[in-house]
């Protein structure tokens, strides 16, 4: 049944980014006709800086939400604009959360330009290859990465796990997962959900909480056990554990990220969310509490996207800051397989070609650090994509490396952590021989590995009957710390 769920999560995940760039790309065609149709009937001779700046208008009302659009219906902002968007950090916007009980704070002093750090050399580029990426295969990008020296140890001390699995634990079956983890060198959890949202209320949450009735869903399920019992959990076995702040089932329909009111919607769960687990659990469980998650995904993206993305999670470090708590934030952005075409199977006519360059992906993610209040500490940790989507590796190695050149620009000392993915294609559990690899990979780029996900692929909770990979993971560990 986890796994299921698993399947299904992520499924949906891919379903509503391939509808979401199929009517992209159907807005974008659409847009283009009515374009060449004005164009085409001005008359000649006609004043030729009028006709583009009137052309440009047209360009630029196809890509704003119509306010008698359907939620789901996306509109498109083309590629070219985003590029040349101003690079002017963007307001806050703050209406819903100055209606808050909570004091709004300050907004950041810090301002983080970009820098030029020295990087890490990235791999050449090796867009287009048609070879389905094989486990064990050493190619010249893997070559060259795996040529250079480790930032951290090769294997795991983190681990995601979600809601469905732990429900219902109670503090001893914690206590036994935590020692499972502890066996093979993980120490710390990441609880991914925390405070589920869909539409703007909140439908379940897992600890005590003073989340107003507005931002309620009237048949919440309040489990507010469960984080005192994980905490104790982790207390007695000399573990930590990563919070999940608020997270939305709507994220994926992509017209909401244009709604100011739907993101300050969010960002006012979160400020309850915060306040609600710092006066409940900070006092008590400072040293069990590694930090909070920003349970949103962020992903590339050609259309600006970053831009919304930096203001919400910028309102929700403010808040952070402001109550004077040593607690970092972690995200866990990923590169979308949704942005190459065709598929890696083989055949030379599948058309497989990148559609965001890691070049374009650098700069998206240095747009959103430089517009983003990091903290010293706070963590910016990719899912790996390493032979758990249809990318070459090469090309997923040099994604990874732009982001990591994008981290190494932030003014802020902020870690570039590595969300080592433990599935396959179909969403069975990764081989050891595959999965080593991209652990070896990973601490090449990475100062700290974690995993999605241990616990649901490879432990006793998750895979009972997967006693040789538990082993074979185990007898690696072992070899390496030997």
């Amino acid at each position: 049944m986890i796994n299921f769920c698993l399947q299904s999560e992520v499924k949906m995940r891919r379903m509503m980014e391939r509808m979401l760039c199929m009517k992209k790309t159907v807005a974008l065609i659409l847009a283009s006709f009515l374009m060449l149709t004005f164009i085409s009937c001005q008359p000649a001779g006609g004043n030729e800086e009028s006709s583009f700046a009137e052309s440009s208008s047209l360009e630029s009302s196809s890509e704003t939400k119509s306010e008698a659009a359907s939620e789901e219906k996306s509109e498109e902002k083309s590629e070219e604009t985003s590029e040349e968007k101003s690079e002017e950090t963007a307001e806050i916007s703050s209406s819903v959360l100055e209606q808050s009980s909570i004091p709004l704070p300050e907004k950041s002093s810090v301002s983080n330009q970009i820098s030029s750090k020295p990087v890490s050399q990235a791999p050449e580029t090796s867009s287009g290859k048609n070879d389905k990426p094989v486990a064990g295969k050493v190619d010249e990008s893997v070559e060259s990465l795996m040529a250079m020296p480790d930032l951290t140890k090769p294997i795991l001390t983190g681990d995601f796990i979600q809601s469905g699995m732990y429900t219902n634990w109670d503090q001893a079956r914690w206590e036994k997962h935590f020692n499972e983890l502890k066996a093979v060198g993980i120490t710390s959890v990441i609880l991914q959900q925390g405070a589920r949202n869909n539409k703007g209320l909140v439908y379940r949450v897992d600890y005590k909480h003073c989340i107003p009735d507005h931002l309620l869903d009237p048949s919440v399920k309040e489990n507010t056990h469960i984080l005192g019992i994980v905490l104790e959990a982790a207390k007695a076995t000399g573990c930590t554990v990563w919070i999940g702040l608020g997270i939305a089932d709507d994220w994926w329909t992509e017209s909401n990220h244009w709604d100011e009111n739907w993101r300050d919607t969010q960002c006012e769960i979160n400020r309850y969310v915060i306040k609600s687990l710092v006066d409940n659990y900070y006092k008590d469980y400072k040293n069990q509490i590694a930090g909070f998650y920003w349970a949103n995904e962020t992903y590339t993206n050609s259309w600006g996207l970053e831009d919304f993305w930096a203001e919400m999670l910028s309102t929700d470090l403010d808040y952070l800051t402001s109550l004077n708590v040593d607690i970092p934030m972690m995200i866990a952005p990923y590169n979308s397989e949704f942005y190459i075409t065709g598929r890696l199977n083989g055949s030379p006519d599948d058309g497989y070609k990148l559609k965001i360059s890691p070049e374009k992906t650098e700069k998206i993610w240095k747009r959103f650090i430089s517009l983003t209040s990091f903290r010293d500490g706070d963590v910016f940790c990719p899912m790996d994509g390493l032979y758990t989507m249809y990318i070459d590796i090469n090309d997923a190695i040099d994604y990874l490396v732009a982001m990591k050149n994008a981290v190494d620009s932030c003014e802020a000392d902020l870690q570039f952590w590595m969300d080592v993915e433990t599935f396959t294609q179909n969403f069975g559990s990764a081989p050891m021989e595959r999965y080593t690899q991209q652990l070896q990979l990973s601490a090449k780029l990475a100062t700290g590995l974690v995993a999605f996900s241990y616990s649901h692929y490879y432990s006793t909770a998750g895979k009972p009957n997967a006693s040789s990979l538990r082993e074979e993971y185990a007898e690696y560990v072992k070899d390496y710390l030997n």
